[in-house]
């Protein structure tokens, strides 16, 4: 499991200014992708927070990257279920980084189709 996953955090900034903004030069594929699976967009990242925050901690870490410096932050990849406004219930990529003991979000995407076995 996620370390302190029970005390992440998301900074709405993250979602609202990149993961969900249709005009952020690399986040807006991401934002086409979650509007167009889960009907979430801009407007819905207290959702989308919300849902990745409540089921965080029942999932397990899917993939762990080691820093490639001595002072580097480890970054570990969650695959979270988050239903959509419309009902539709996929997995979302997360990665976290663990700050002052805490994770944080670093990144996030609506996983591929070939991630999506499990629901």
């Amino acid at each position: 499991m996620l370390p302190a996953a029970g005390a992440a955090y998301i900074d709405p900034q993250k979602l609202v200014r990149y993961g969900l903004d249709p005009d952020h030069p690399v986040g807006r594929h991401k934002a086409a992708v979650f509007q167009v699976t889960l009907d979430i967009g801009k407007d819905d990242w207290a959702h989308l927070r919300d849902g990745i925050l409540d089921e965080l901690p029942r999932c397990p870490v899917t993939a762990q990257r080691t820093p490639s410096q001595v002072d580097g932050a480890c970054t570990w990849e969650v695959l979270v279920p988050v239903t959509g406004l419309n009902g539709r219930r996929l997995y979302v990529i997360t990665a976290w980084q663990v700050v002052a003991g805490r994770p944080v979000l670093e990144t996030l995407r609506v996983a591929p189709k070939k991630r999506q076995h499990r629901l």
